[in-house]
């Protein structure tokens, strides 16, 4: 792979994960991971529609351009 290939897809990578809320949680990232079937469905919400809204809208329905619909899924 040559180096403009390697950079266009480190530098796409860097997009995806920031577009994703990749960023820091505030913790330092020292918080341990919920446990599997943990959670708390209403801070979900309030994340979906702070973060992932915006590509795949408030109706999951996906934006032409931005994100794929998230319903109905496979």
């Amino acid at each position: 792979m040559n180096v403009k290939k390697l950079i266009v897809l480190v530098a796409t990578l860097a997009l995806v994960l920031a577009a994703c809320g990749g960023g820091d949680g505030g913790d330092g990232g020292t918080a341990a991971p919920p446990a599997p079937g943990a959670g708390d469905p209403a801070a979900g919400v309030d994340v979906y529609k702070a973060t992932c809204s915006a590509c795949h809208g408030g109706d999951l329905a996906g934006v032409d351009g931005l994100g794929k619909p998230l319903a109905p899924s496979d």
